[in-house]
């Protein structure tokens, strides 16, 4: 079974990491990421703005290598099925940005600042769903 596991940021110019969310490998406290999601072929590398991932809809494929543009203007590269990363910058305080590859149900982007949820977009609901699972695992407010 495949977790979500691992947390960490992407190397951006005024990114800081950070390490909110502690999740293990498989048979610890996790998310997991739905059956087959390992076995999707690779998607054509795209930009995607998050707030248009609900229109999006199930991809059909990995989009690990494709990028997300919050609406803040930051860019991060998708990466591989399984994997859960977050990062905050140094113009806003208090404001961390995540975002996950669920592999089938796509992927999923969101906005906490000071722990709690206030943004989430997903491909599809299972993957705002698992979002809002992950969020909680690293204790997040999200209602």
């Amino acid at each position: 079974m495949l977790l979500m596991s691992k947390v960490r940021a992407p190397l951006l110019g005024v990114a800081l990491v950070v390490a909110v969310l502690s999740l293990g490998a498989c048979g610890s406290e996790g998310v997991a990421v739905p059956p087959g999601s390992d076995a999707l072929q690779s998607c054509d590398i795209q930009r995607i703005d998050v707030v248009d991932l609900a229109v999006m809809g199930k991809p059909g494929c990995d989009l690990e290598g494709s990028s997300l543009i919050f609406p803040d203007g930051s860019t991060v590269e998708i990466e591989a099925v399984g994997i859960s990363s977050g990062f905050s910058t140094s113009s806003v305080e208090g404001v961390e940005f995540y975002y996950g590859n669920w592999g089938l149900p796509g992927v999923s982007a969101s906005v906490v600042e000071n722990g709690r949820l206030v943004d989430l977009w997903a491909s599809t609901a299972e993957a705002y769903e698992l979002e809002q699972a992950l969020l909680r695992l690293g204790g997040i407010e999200t209602d």
